[in-house]
């Protein structure tokens, strides 16, 4: 998803697979289908994803605080609690 307030993500993969899970990230590797009026066009998309800080996330726009704080607590679990 991207980092503003937009709900549309940047990327939409079908036939999606993971390749490779890293704890810096994760490889994923698809197909992506975008649309010429009638006419599909298919291409072949590979993406690495890695996360991102909380604190990058809350620049680009206004969010629920209430979520913050859920997202903080999930994050300082996954992270085993650090």
């Amino acid at each position: 998803m991207p980092l503003t307030g937009s709900t549309e993500p940047e990327v939409q993969l079908f036939h999606a697979k993971i390749i490779k899970v890293e704890a810096r990230g994760i490889l994923i590797q698809g197909q992506e289908n975008v649309w010429s009026r009638k006419e599909r066009l298919s291409y072949p998309r590979t993406l690495w994803c890695c996360r991102v800080s909380p604190d990058k996330i809350r620049k680009h726009g206004p969010s629920n605080p209430i979520d913050d704080e859920d997202e903080d607590a999930a994050l300082q679990v996954a992270m085993g609690g650090r």
